[in-house]
């Protein structure tokens, strides 16, 4: 277990290693999720990644409309 004091402004260094495993850098947004033990902090996920990468979608040039979003989730892509 490793442990970190909360500074004057509520921050919290995360420990390089744990930065490194879930890919954080500087700039990258994180989501804080409230439990009933604590507080978990994971990488944001963009929507439109998680979804293509769900339905192994190829990346098109321009994002796709919530239409050709529905359109590939009944094709089963």
């Amino acid at each position: 277990m490793i442990t970190r004091a909360v500074g004057e402004r509520g921050q919290i260094v995360l420990p390089k290693k744990e930065r490194d495993r879930l890919g954080l850098h500087k700039g990258t947004s994180v989501v804080f999720v409230s439990q009933s033990e604590g507080v978990l902090i994971k990488p944001e996920v963009d929507p439109q990644a998680w979804l293509e990468e769900f339905l192994d979608v190829p990346r098109t040039k321009k994002a796709l409309t919530p239409k050709q979003m529905k359109k590939a989730i009944l094709e089963g892509r």
